[in-house]
């Protein structure tokens, strides 16, 4: 069937060009554009093949022309992966990348440990207050010349890392309490960070600081050391709420994924401890307290999967199926362990995951529909 220029095919050429121009661009929404695009391609290249549309040689070669300008403009803007095996390769790159930002921090440490009671008073503060700023230095200057994330990640996780050190090294050598505000500055130094290079494992770390530095706040106005942060683990209830708070309102582009999961984690796992493992609570040891907790613990980790499958959040989802599935086994454990013969409990725990299997069937067909 032949379409008339000027009709369909330009028409509809011309709406895909608008609706890709209108688009907030970072990196993930470039990567989008060309893996639509790709699709795009190839899906209209088999309804050529098949006899289903027809494009003239002047549609055909705009076409294709525009395509694989656009791609080549949004590679050189923002070193998409083009092809599959490209992708791959750029997953090996940003685990390589993490791992050396791992190893190059760990390295920093340690250097500190060996040689800092060597070192006069004066150099510890200078070596202490030049490290971060260095590696601040070399992050601005590799973000600047390479058009690849990896490189000014990982100096950008050492940046972070060098600013932690530095606080922990001065109140060493100056001998001052540990406060409150050291985790604040953290954060604020890691987001400032994150925001600049777009760099999501340092937003990750600065996120956590600030659920730190949103709990010692709760505690120190309540009475108690704001180091007791952690043992105390409803304090880390209100940062990761704040978190999913704010990235419902407010929306982060490509951070989006790194504030739900920092929001969620920390709250969930609060909750299975509070509710499953019995630790220690504000509230009390009151078992109606453990039980609102253990249900809270499910009701949220139920209601990630749900939101996450609905707004297609696969991070909430991935999370909170884990969640879930984490606490079920739990309870089967605590249940059924000690009173059933081990092949018993086994074959228990195998119908479970049976049902499971049922009940995300049903879901899939749900969500298709």
């Amino acid at each position: 069937m032949a379409i008339r220029r000027g009709v369909d095919v330009d028409t509809g050429i011309s709406q895909y060009k608008l609706a890709m121009s209108k688009a907030p661009m970072d990196r993930n929404t470039a990567q989008y554009r060309v893996d639509r695009m790709n699709a795009f391609e190839a899906e209209l290249h088999e309804a050529v093949r098949a006899g289903a549309i027809t494009l003239s040689e002047e549609q055909d070669a705009g076409l294709r022309t525009y395509l694989q300008a656009k791609r080549a403009e949004l590679a050189a803007a923002f070193d998409v992966d083009l092809v599959a095996g490209a992708r791959q390769l750029s997953l090996g790159m940003r685990l390589v990348s993490t791992l050396g930002a791992a190893a190059f921090c760990a390295a920093l440490v340690l250097f500190f440990q060996r040689y800092w009671g060597y070192m006069d008073s004066w150099v510890q503060v200078g070596v202490a207050m030049a490290a971060p700023l260095v590696a601040l230095g070399i992050t601005e200057v590799l973000s600047q010349r390479e058009t690849t994330p990896y490189f000014t990640a990982l100096a950008a996780a050492v940046a972070f890392a060098a600013f932690v050190l530095n606080l922990q090294l001065l109140g060493l050598a100056f001998n001052l309490t540990p406060s409150i505000w050291g985790p604040g500055l953290m954060a604020s130094f890691g987001l400032l960070l994150a925001y600049r290079y777009r760099v999501r494992l340092v937003l990750a770390a600065a996120l956590l600081c600030g659920i730190v530095f949103t709990g010692g706040l709760l505690m120190t106005a309540g009475g108690y050391l704001w180091l007791e942060t952690i043992g105390w683990v409803e304090t880390w209830l209100a940062g990761s709420f704040l978190l999913l708070a704010v990235v419902s309102r407010v929306r982060q582009g490509e951070f989006d994924a790194v504030y739900r999961l920092v929001g969620l984690i920390p709250a969930i796992v609060a909750l299975y401890l509070l509710g499953y493992v019995k630790a220690p609570s504000l509230l009390g040891e009151a078992e109606g307290v453990r039980v609102a907790y253990a249900l809270l613990a499910f009701l949220i980790s139920c209601g990630a999967t749900t939101a996450g499958l609905w707004f297609r959040w696969p991070e909430a989802a991935y999370t909170g199926f884990v969640a879930v599935t984490g606490i079920l086994i739990h309870q089967l454990f605590d249940w059924f362990w000690d009173p059933l013969p081990a092949f018993a409990f086994c074959l228990l725990v195998g119908a479970v995951a049976l049902g499971l299997l049922w009940a995300l069937k049903q879901l899939r067909r749900a969500v298709a529909a």
